[in-house]
């Protein structure tokens, strides 16, 4: 459970790569395709069970303290742009979804 939103589960096809080049086109955006649906289902299904999770961890607890999002975003920066450094702009875009992310 994250409260501060800062952890993104990736989930990645693999495929072997001549497998993939022998595909036409079409079959090719089929599977791309089929990516991207299992991709959001999983992380809907992912933030729903979340929610469900920590409102049952709630329940039990004396005291809530929701955490400081935009602090801990800011103390963050210094991590992020070394990531960014390393990996260019493949790590901003996870940098952009998980700053963009929303309590279910």
């Amino acid at each position: 459970l994250s409260r501060t939103l800062h952890i993104m589960t990736d989930v990645n096809l693999f495929a072997n790569g001549g497998v993939m080049a022998g595909l036409t086109e079409d079959e090719r955006a089929a599977v791309q395709a089929s990516a991207a649906t299992a991709v959001a289902e999983f992380n809907e299904g992912t933030r729903n069970a979340s929610t469900e999770h920590w409102n049952t961890l709630a329940a039990t607890m004396e005291v809530i303290e929701e955490p400081d999002r935009a602090a801990f975003q800011a103390a963050m920066a210094p991590v992020w742009d070394g990531f960014t450094a390393a990996v260019g702009d493949a790590g901003q875009h996870w940098i952009d979804v998980v700053t963009a992310a929303k309590p279910a």
